[in-house]
């Protein structure tokens, strides 16, 4: 009699759970230890793209892409181990392009097997990423505007200068005067200032990549500029086939590993740098190792990378990427930047539910 009880219980329960996350604007489901669905409310069947009835009882993996599937079991397990609420941050790609989003998961309380369960809110980030993205790029914009002052105006300005002295010294030495050799050695000086300032607008311009140029090629000019600069080796590792990275992705990821170069070069005992890239299933890795004075060991790397490079990780959370920060054990830092390289994908239709034959 009582399981009788308990089995009609169920439906009543489930539909009382169903009704309260009805009233939840945002997409919520939750989620058995396996992996799979118990509820679902209907902004969280609209997000996945499928009827709220093909959710029940359906993995989670098939929502999102394959190489998340295990990154999402083994959140589910480590909350369901120690029952600490986390937030995740995940990409999606979409016809309408790559599409950001954050999950707060945690431990279901209350009921007889509710700690076999995990639930979920999800809140799409989109919008901040594309907000991010526009500050971002006005930032580069600006930097590109001041490279192309420094090359079109201040070079050319400098080098009439240059040439102005080279008459005046040519002009003094056939009079066989002293001051010769003091308009030789400005003109040598106004030379080398043509120099620095051409490096500066290489190093503000990512025009190259804009045009054409693979990121490929446009790190080795990076570590050709290095290692001219500031007298430190710089070397390049890549793949012998030609990567296929958007533009916009592109110019992120030349500005996250240009920002980790010029702080590497600036750390104590810095005399080589390696800049690694390697094609993943779905994107790009890149990597900049140093090998400077061993990092305190007191001192929280990854709060110290957050502090240390803020506009790097906001260029990483606008195009999905994960940023990762290493102590090696010879010395020195590792940087891992982990970038999805989307490129749409067709969705697919949503199943039907069969009538059953009476």
């Amino acid at each position: 009699m009582e399981e009788q009880h308990t089995r009609a219980e169920k439906p009543k329960r489930r539909n009382q759970n169903l009704s309260v996350l009805r009233g939840i604007p945002d997409p919520v489901f939750v989620c058995g230890r396996r992996g799979k669905f118990k509820l679902a409310n209907p902004a969280f069947a609209a997000l996945a793209g499928k009827a709220g009835e093909d959710l029940d009882g359906a993995p989670a993996a098939l929502l999102e892409l394959p190489e998340l599937a295990a990154a999402v079991l083994e959140q589910n397990e480590d909350i369901l181990t120690d029952g600490e609420p986390r937030k995740f941050e995940f990409v999606l790609p979409s016809p309408q392009g790559v599409r950001f989003f954050s999950v707060t998961k945690g431990l279901c309380q209350g009921g007889k097997r509710s700690g076999d369960a995990v639930f979920g809110i999800v809140r799409e980030l989109t919008r901040a990423r594309d907000e991010e993205r526009e500050i971002i790029d006005t930032s580069d914009h600006e930097k590109e505007r001041l490279g192309h002052e420094l090359r079109e105006n201040f070079c050319q300005h400098l080098v009439g200068i240059s040439l102005l002295g080279n008459v005046l010294y040519e002009e003094l030495a056939k009079a066989g005067l002293e001051q010769a050799r003091f308009a030789k050695q400005i003109t040598r000086l106004v030379k080398e200032v043509v120099s620095e300032v051409r490096t500066l607008e290489k190093s503000l311009s990512v025009a190259h990549l804009e045009q054409g140029a693979g990121l490929v090629e446009a790190l080795r000019d990076l570590a050709e500029l290095v290692g001219l600069q500031r007298k430190v080796s710089c070397a390049v590792q890549a793949p012998p086939d030609r990567l296929e990275v958007p533009a916009r992705t592109a110019m992120y990821l030349f500005r996250i590993v240009q920002e980790a170069v010029h702080s590497a070069v600036r750390r104590v005992g810095v005399r080589r740098l390696l800049i690694r890239i390697a094609a993943l299933p779905e994107g790009v890795a890149l990597c900049v190792r140093d090998d400077g004075e061993a990092f305190p060991a007191h001192v929280n790397l990854e709060e110290w990378a957050r502090g240390e490079f803020p506009v790097m990780h906001h260029r990483s959370r606008v195009i999905g990427a994960g940023l990762e920060f290493r102590r090696l054990e010879a010395g020195g830092i590792e940087m891992i930047c982990k970038a999805p390289c989307y490129r749409g994908r067709r969705e697919l239709p949503v199943r039907k539910k069969r009538r059953k034959l009476k």
